[in-house]
């Protein structure tokens, strides 16, 4: 698999940015990662733009982290990327993919309120206005439904069904299981009037998905 490359933006008499640099090495030996350490001490432009955030995590331009690193919450975005690349690279994410303009495939799933996934909030705020162009959201991944009741009571309440999709049966017929390593691909699918597929899209990180189906 490619390496991935981390940028770390540290300065001079940084104790923080030393803890970082301590917390990223076990990190390095379980994933293929190169961290570039930039020292913007000596560099006006960088020391402009990072001086109140030292120290900085950026993936291919994308900030991570700042102060703290989270090195959990690292690998599992980086164990993320590392997958679903070697997934696309050998097209093996499911044998059968719902396409824009098929049909959708018929499913039943065990269903309550509530979810894990960070995009869940999102639309919560802006099912009305999705329901006011006679839409319905619903929510799925892999999780049982204990987890998404439990994860709904945390949020105070969601407006729209999350479904169990546990063996991933559902997630499979629509394209979006990675089956190796037992997860949902993250991504948005909007069906039509008709049943078909009319928008699908997947992404790397949470896109702004309540702006896509807005539209």
């Amino acid at each position: 698999m490619d390496t991935i490359k981390l940028q770390l933006y540290t300065k001079a008499d940084c104790p923080l940015c030393d803890e970082a640099k301590e917390s990223l090495e076990p990190l390095a030996a379980q994933l293929p990662i190169q961290i570039e350490e930039i020292d913007i001490t000596a560099n006006l432009g960088l020391f402009t733009k990072y001086k109140e955030l030292i120290p900085v995590l950026e993936l291919e331009g994308k900030r991570l982290f700042v102060h703290r690193i989270h090195v959990k919450g690292l690998k599992r975005k980086l164990m993320w990327r590392r997958w679903r690349r070697w997934f696309i690279d050998k097209g093996r994410r499911s044998t059968y993919m719902a396409d824009v303009g098929s049909a959708a495939p018929d499913f039943t799933l065990t269903g309550t309120l509530g979810s894990e996934d960070t995009e869940i909030p999102d639309f919560n705020e802006n099912v009305d206005e999705i329901r006011a162009k006679n839409a319905e959201i619903i929510a799925i991944n892999r999780d049982s439904a204990f987890a998404h009741k439990a994860w709904s009571e945390h949020l105070g309440g969601v407006k729209f069904p999350l479904l169990a999709d546990m063996n991933l049966a559902v997630s499979k017929q629509f394209g979006m299981a990675l089956e190796e390593v037992g997860i949902t691909n993250r991504g948005v699918i909007i069906i039509d009037a008709e049943g078909n597929i009319a928008f699908k899209h997947v992404e790397d990180a949470p896109p702004d998905n309540t702006l896509a189906v807005n539209q």
